[in-house]
């Protein structure tokens, strides 16, 4: 069975060949993304050591950064970007929590945000 430890000296030694690599470039935007790359793997591989609350934590994470890019995107105030973030963080914690409860969660916040905009919020 392949359990993360065991991938630990794998990831390790392909962080250290493609940090050497980068060096060897010299470009500073293969060692900016190769350092991105060096503080994620151990991050991401720890979480996911943790079983699901950190594969919940990552996928609230990753969640949360997607909805404030989207928002950008999409020029939306912060309130709506706080919206998403919190509907994003609720539908990963009910899979987390109460797994058999997913679709109601999704279904209420989409009600709800029906609601608010027929109200006339923003």
């Amino acid at each position: 069975m392949i359990t993360v430890a065991s991938l630990a000296p794998y990831l390790g030694g392909a962080l250290v060949l493609g940090g050497i690599a980068v060096a060897a470039s010299r470009r500073r935007e293969l060692l900016i993304r190769w350092c991105a790359w060096a503080v994620g793997v151990p991050l991401v591989t720890g979480a996911f050591w943790w079983g699901r609350p950190g594969a919940a934590a990552v996928a609230i994470v990753v969640g949360v950064i997607a909805v404030m890019e989207f928002g950008g995107l999409m020029r939306l105030g912060w309130a709506d970007r706080l919206v998403l973030a919190a509907a994003v963080t609720g539908v990963v914690l009910a899979a987390w929590l109460a797994p058999e409860q997913v679709l109601r969660v999704v279904a209420i916040g989409a009600l709800l945000s029906f609601a608010l905009q027929g109200a006339g919020c923003p």
